[in-house]
């Protein structure tokens, strides 16, 4: 049975609902036969150029867009015969039967598809859209998620997970693709409609949470000798219990309000944060869903608060895989010494 994320788009009132849902897995035993990746890129057939954000559909596979120089991927591929399909705006579809037996590299040459105009059709209004983008299993909205249409938009949702397309054609179907660490990508079509609001629920990308469980673990690890006492770690999954309602600061104030001016130095990704006698009131713009992990070294009287965001764990996993030095990724901890 696949595992690929299945997309189901619902109208409620005036808000589309856009989601992705992860099809339950069985063990079978082809789960141990080799597997392959089918890999590519896209041009137009005339000029050459690459075709950014084209759908590129494998049986079986589910579909990604291609990136700016109009190359995609496929992983996970065993082997036999698939159909791949691929479209874009502009451009005619194209569609071929490719048989999988190793690494397969596939080139799709895409011609102009040629527009029709009706003298009697008015042409398109160029609108704005907007929307949030969700984490439906902890009910918040994601801060800094990118988005990416097939007519070259980039945008990124602010921190209430807020999100603007400008100048989108009114009626015109619109490929949209959400990405952020953690979440499965989310590819999906929607047809602009003015004053309509639209959601990208996320759902949660489980290889890369098991990536970040085991940077957390050699984190506790490096540091459990140095912990201070009267203050307790807390991860991503204790922080989003005061997403919408707090900052870093607030938290901080809330759970740890007696030993306040205990805590001298904040360091925020293996970089010192604050540089004033009152370090927690510089985390007022630091919100929880942003992080990933808070701990604290020092003694009774003296704590150094360490922070890691998920861009920074997002970076540490990306140099686990290239073998970076471990004293390359961090600086040297503060002791209670110094």
């Amino acid at each position: 049975m696949s595992n690929r994320p299945c997309e189901g788009i619902a109208r409620i009132g005036g808000l589309f609902v856009i989601a992705v849902t992860l099809a339950p897995v069985t063990p079978t035993a082809s789960s141990a036969q080799t597997t392959f990746d089918v890999f590519g890129a896209v041009s137009d057939s005339a000029r050459g150029t690459p075709v950014p954000l084209a759908t590129v559909e494998l049986e079986g596979h589910g579909s990604t867009l291609t990136f700016d120089d109009g190359s995609y991927r496929f992983t996970g591929v065993e082997a036999g015969a698939y159909n791949l399909r691929v479209t874009a705006y502009g451009y005619l579809p194209a569609s071929r039967t490719i048989i999988v037996e190793s690494d397969l590299s596939i080139d799709v040459s895409l011609g102009s598809s040629p527009i029709v105009l009706d003298s009697l059709v008015v042409e398109p209004r160029v609108i704005n859209i907007g929307g949030h983008v969700r984490d439906p299993a902890n009910d918040f909205y994601i801060v800094d998620a990118e988005l990416l249409t097939n007519r070259g938009h980039i945008t990124h949702t602010n921190t209430h997970g807020r999100f603007r397309i400008e100048r989108v054609l009114e009626d015109v179907p619109l490929r949209i693709s959400v990405r952020e660490f953690g979440y499965l990508p989310l590819d999906t079509a929607v047809t602009p409609v003015q004053g309509e609001r639209y959601l990208f629920e996320l759902q949660p990308d489980f290889l890369v949470e098991a990536m970040i469980a085991k940077e957390v673990e050699r984190l506790e690890e490096r540091h459990a000798p140095l912990f201070a006492p009267m203050f307790t770690s807390m991860n991503r999954d204790r922080l989003l219990d005061y997403v919408g309602s707090h900052t870093l600061r607030t938290i901080l104030e809330f759970r740890y309000w007696r030993y306040l001016d205990r805590i001298r130095v904040v360091i925020v990704d293996g970089r010192r944060y604050s540089f004033t006698d009152d370090p927690v009131s510089e985390l007022s713009h630091v919100l929880p869903e942003e992080i990933e992990r808070i701990e604290f070294t020092g003694d009774r009287y003296n704590a150094f608060l360490h922070v890691y965001t998920r861009d920074f764990m997002q970076e540490l996993i990306a140099r686990r895989t290239t073998r970076i030095p471990e004293a390359a990724i961090f600086p040297s901890v503060p002791s209670r010494d110094n």
